[in-house]
This record gives C-alpha cells, sequence and structure tokens, in this order.
C-alpha cells in the first residue's frame, strides 16, 4: 500500500484501493489495511441481514495473515471498534453456547473513502 495525493493504491497490483479522502489523514496506516483486509476478506462464515452482508472475523488469524500490523488483540479490537464507532464497519457480535464470534461489514461511511 502506498500514499499519493489522488488517493491510496495497493503494491501488488498498483489498483486504487482509497480516494483522496483517506490520504488527507483521516486514518492511519494501520487503519486503511484492517480496512483493506475486511473488504477484500473472503469466509464461508457470513451473515446477510437486508443488503449487508456480516463476515466473520478472527482476531487472531488476521494478525497472522498481516504480519506488519505489529499489535495484539486487544489493540486489534480497539482499533475496529474505532472503525465501527466512525461508522466506517458495522460490527455484530454474536454469543452462545460456542463462545463469542465477532462479524464485520461495510458501514454506511466507507463510500467517504473507497474507490
Amino acid at each position: 500500500m502506498y500514499l499519493v495525493r489522488k488517493g491510496v493504491y495497493s503494491l501488488q497490483s498498483g489498483t486504487k484501493i482509497f480516494n483522496s479522502n483517506a490520504y488527507r489523514g483521516d486514518f492511519t496506516a494501520e487503519e486503511l489495511i484492517i480496512i483493506e483486509y475486511i473488504i477484500k476478506f473472503e469466509t464461508a462464515d457470513t451473515i446477510t441481514e437486508k443488503t449487508q452482508i456480516f463476515k466473520r472475523v478472527k482476531y487472531r488469524k488476521m494478525l497472522e495473515e498481516l504480519p506488519i500490523l505489529k499489535f495484539n488483540k486487544i489493540t486489534l479490537g480497539r482499533k475496529l471498534k474505532k472503525l465501527s464507532d466512525e461508522q466506517i464497519l458495522v460490527r455484530k457480535i454474536i454469543k452462545d453456547d460456542d463462545g463469542t464470534r465477532v462479524y464485520y461489514a461495510e458501514g454506511s461511511k466507507i463510500k467517504k473513502i473507497k474507490s
């Protein structure tokens, strides 16, 4: 991922990931990496509600797949909560006999930064 004034681009493909609003400093590089991961993340464990598709995110697996994020599960949870509070992502928590599962979908304000 690299930043230029017109947006944020993928290092792998060179395609534009986020528009210039993401570049203006509203988000840290770590937050943009997290947002991109959740947008592009593929999982069989999904929940569909109305027009939103919630994807289950396992914090430990996410940190293993993104070693550039040099923080622990607690810090990752705080960053994801912040993005949910800002309506960039929507968080759904399900607690049952199997434990706690966390799902995320694109929030209403993601269009503000998404290309």
